[in-house]
């Protein structure tokens, strides 16, 4: 499956412009440019995986905005032979959190929970799983922000939980890696998820990449 196959299977399943649509092709347009950059620093990567699997990686809220609307995207792509661009819709949602802790920290039945982790050989995680989950923590309905601005936006918006403050944690620990491996920090990929105050100017929508503005 290619990006544009991946757009129309979206728009098919989710016809009408959702929010969700546009935040999630906000967030593949954030993974778009983190994958060219990992490219250019010749980490071996399949940009054009990375970019379907993040389009696709809240299909799941076609059907249900629950807590399980990750696994709900991956069983609706694995129905249709799509398992291997599911997989950032469970690995955005559980970020690589060991089991135990998975358990310890959310509303999920142990052996529903189990299942996931052997299907998709959790918690380890490939590179697509490090950009995806730092492209959809950079998006705050449709706007690009820093990780801490969004963790403080889902905490006013949910409550305080210490499921999102481990989310945002992971989300930063990720951060570190994808800027190891790109050999500059993401804000020098992605400039508006820089903190507010260290912003020198807000880049003009007629600047922003295509992608995110599909």
């Amino acid at each position: 499956m290619n990006f544009e196959e991946a757009n129309q299977l979206l728009d098919g399943l989710a016809p009408g412009a959702l929010p969700f649509v546009q935040h999630s092709r906000v967030v593949a347009g954030i993974a778009t440019r983190v994958a060219r950059a990992l490219a250019e620093g010749k980490v071996g990567i399949d940009v054009e995986r990375i970019r379907v699997r993040a389009l696709l990686h809240d299909l799941g809220r076609s059907r249900t905005h629950g807590n399980y609307h990750g696994w709900v995207g991956y069983a609706m792509l694995r129905r249709r032979g799509l398992g291997e661009f599911g997989r950032g819709c469970v690995t955005h949602w559980l970020r690589g959190l060991e089991l135990d802790e998975a358990l310890e920290l959310g509303r999920f039945r142990p052996r529903f929970l189990k299942r996931v982790f052997e299907e998709l050989d959790l918690p380890r995680l490939e590179i697509d799983d490090f950009v995806v989950s730092v492209a959809d923590f950079s998006v705050a309905h449709t706007t690009i922000v820093s990780l801490e601005e969004r963790e403080a936006d889902l905490v006013q918006r949910y409550g305080d939980s210490r499921w999102l403050r481990r989310n945002g944690e992971v989300a930063r620990d990720h951060r570190a890696l994808l800027e190891a491996w790109m050999g500059r920090p993401l804000a020098g990929v992605v400039p508006e998820t820089a903190p507010r105050g260290a912003r020198a100017i807000e880049m003009p929508k007629a600047m922003l990449p295509k992608e995110l503005l599909r």
